[in-house]
């Protein structure tokens, strides 16, 4: 809420006022949006790309169960782990980039995140205690923890999948 317009000023000016307020507002919020959905769609990526390495390895084994001479198996094993190893340096080096790209935008969620938490408990404990202002805080609540959750999930997967 602004300081000016006064919620009972009807002019010109304060709805025109109001409008550009609510445009700027919804920018900021597509724009903020947007670099969260972008940051998780890269972890996500990032992620499935380590668990197709990892089936990519476990299914070289399959290799010495082929009606090949142990030489030829041999060599094609060889050649499939150069594959395997090209493939994870590739996968590193991505991860690598994405951890320099999106450092900041970790850091700032997770304090966001933080402070958005303490806020609503700061609320609750000050506020009427009615049922729209519990429902509305635990709706906060709960979107900011899932994606917190979200995060840890995705950024858990890498590191898991990176072992």
């Amino acid at each position: 809420m602004t300081v000016w317009p006064d919620l009972k000023d009807e002019s010109f000016k304060a709805g025109a006022f109001r409008i550009a307020t609510y445009i700027a507002w919804w920018i900021l919020m597509f724009r903020l949006s947007g670099a969260i959905v972008l940051v998780m769609s890269l972890m996500t990526y990032t992620s499935y790309q380590f668990k197709q390495l990892q089936s990519y390895f476990i299914t070289l084994a399959n290799i010495f169960q082929q009606d090949l001479s142990q030489l030829e198996k041999e060599r094609k094993y060889e050649e499939a782990l150069k594959i395997g190893i090209k493939l994870h340096v590739d996968v590193i080096s991505v991860t690598r980039k994405l951890v320099t790209t999106c450092n900041v935008s970790y850091g700032g969620e997770i304090i966001v995140n933080v402070i958005v938490i303490a806020t609503i408990m700061i609320r609750l404990a000050n506020e009427d205690r009615n049922l729209t202002n519990i429902l509305a805080s635990v709706q906060i609540a709960l979107t900011v923890l899932g994606i917190t959750g979200f995060y840890m999930w995705t950024l858990g997967d890498i590191t898991l999948e990176a072992d």
